[in-house]
């Protein structure tokens, strides 16, 4: 015999089991009972706690339509559903998609959405125009001098920044023998009148002035800064391909590679290359006057023309040849033809030449590969 299994069991009384009953088929009747078994004072009190529990729950449906006047939400709906008023937290199902709806209560969102209000009466001290100025009116923008030391903070007429902004930006100061490739972590440069700037592939790179005029390059390009001062800023550029030039108050003087001339004040040009033709518009507030073998003219705003050019090449030879001795320098075509006639020697981007007497060494650009489509 298993001792774990008691030997009598007890049936419920009759009393009992006719009051699971009642539970079962109607659960609402133990309520009834027990408001019957109530004292008067008590069903009074219990009266007064519901008609108090109701008024708080028209209040708070008040203050929800106060902070959400856009809001249809039911209070009849599940907990889910109400998470859109609480404290804190967004709407699940707004009226107005998009347009999040936040308590006036949380800081640094306020009442939204909802009606406007005076900055002026919130309390908030506001700012009057004007009232804060930079500490130095001749500096460089501070993107450039907190990133960088070679670079002074003092930004004068005579001297632009050249800011590299991808890939290979070769740079040629004043009275260098060569140009010099700015590495990955050197992105400013100080440009004078005399520097060269060139790219040879699909580099990028800056020129910002003191007055807030720029210069952005993408891809080959050849640049040399002719003058550099309060009066004008002359440029000339023996290669291009995309390249956006703005001016403000100093006049800006620009040479292209087919010896046309810009000149421009408080305006924005735009010079896109492709092959023999160069397309040139006019994107600023001003006009900007041209002359070149296409005449003499004005681009008003909005404007644009077609300027014809020789097929570029990726490298101008004849600009970076360093010639030492005696040596007769001639061009044919777009070679560069040196012809000894005593020794000499000839440096080009690295490589170097010895020219005997009556020998002739020509260097010729190699054809725009890229600018084939």
């Amino acid at each position: 015999m298993n001792k774990g299994l008691p030997r009598t069991v007890r049936l419920p009384s009759s009393g009992v089991l006719l009051g699971l009953l009642l539970v079962v088929v109607a659960p609402s009747a133990p309520a009834q009972i027990w408001r019957r078994l109530q004292s008067p004072q008590d069903q009074a009190r219990d009266q007064q706690e519901r008609e108090a529990l109701l008024r708080s729950q028209q209040a708070d449906d008040l203050q929800h339509q106060s902070m959400f006047p856009y809001s249809t939400m039911p209070r009849g709906l599940p907990l889910p559903f109400h998470l859109g008023y609480r404290p804190g937290l967004q709407q699940l199902f707004p009226a107005n998609p998009g347009l999040p709806s936040y308590p006036g209560n949380v800081p640094g969102y306020g009442n939204y959405p909802g009606a406007a209000q005076d900055p002026g009466k919130s309390g908030v001290p506001s700012l009057e125009p004007g009232m804060l100025k930079p500490d130095d009116g001749n500096a460089w923008p501070s993107w450039i001098t907190h990133s960088t030391a070679k670079v002074g903070s003092e930004a004068t007429a005579d001297q632009a920044v050249l800011v590299r902004v991808t890939d290979r930006v070769w740079l040629r100061a004043p009275g260098e023998p060569a140009y010099v490739p700015l590495a990955f972590h050197d992105r400013f440069r100080v440009l004078q009148t005399g520097s060269q700037v060139g790219v040879r592939g699909k580099g990028e790179y800056q020129v910002v002035t003191h007055d807030g005029g720029k210069l952005s390059s993408r891809g080959p390009c050849s640049l040399t800064v002719v003058a550099m001062s309060e009066r004008e800023m002359s440029l000339e550029l023996s290669t291009l391909d995309s390249l956006w030039l703005s001016a403000t108050l100093r006049p800006v003087h620009a040479k292209l590679p087919d010896g046309t001339e810009l000149d421009f004040t408080n305006s924005a040009v735009y010079l896109e290359r492709r092959g023999s033709r160069c397309r040139l518009e006019n994107n600023g507030n001003s006009v900007v006057k041209f002359r070149g073998a296409a005449g003499r003219g004005e681009l008003r705003p909005t404007d644009y023309m077609t300027l014809w050019m020789q097929e570029p090449a990726t490298v101008a030879p004849a600009d970076a040849l360093q010639v030492s001795g005696d040596l007769v320098k001639s061009q044919s075509g777009a070679a560069t033809e040196l012809r000894g006639a005593a020794k000499g020697r000839v440096d080009w981007s690295g490589a170097r030449f010895k020219v005997e007497e009556g020998a002739t060494l020509s260097v010729a650009p190699l054809p725009n590969l890229s600018s084939k489509r």
